[in-house]
């Protein structure tokens, strides 16, 4: 939908249709209509080249500090209140 529609991202049916396919590939009912909607909307072959793409595609492992909102506080703090050198 980000890329879709250009909330807070530029706006790029190749890429809303790579992340569209692997949401629907999940099973993601919303995600399979608008995954048909975006692909009507590119050509032949940006839609080979994401598709293959979208194959190939593997989740990663998150590093478990990603969504720590400790650790995210702290690092803002010690960026914004840097401590005084003596």
């Amino acid at each position: 939908m980000l890329h879709e529609n250009g909330l807070g991202v530029a706006k790029d049916d190749k890429r809303a249709y790579q992340w569209l396919l692997l949401a629907a590939k999940s099973g993601d009912a919303e995600a399979q209509k608008r995954r048909d909607i975006v692909k009507a909307r590119i050509n032949e072959d940006d839609r080979a080249e994401v598709e293959a793409v979208a194959q190939s595609w593997r989740a990663r492992f998150l590093d478990p500090k990603a969504n720590d909102s400790h650790a995210a506080t702290q690092a803002w703090q010690q960026k914004a209140f840097p401590k005084a050198r003596g």
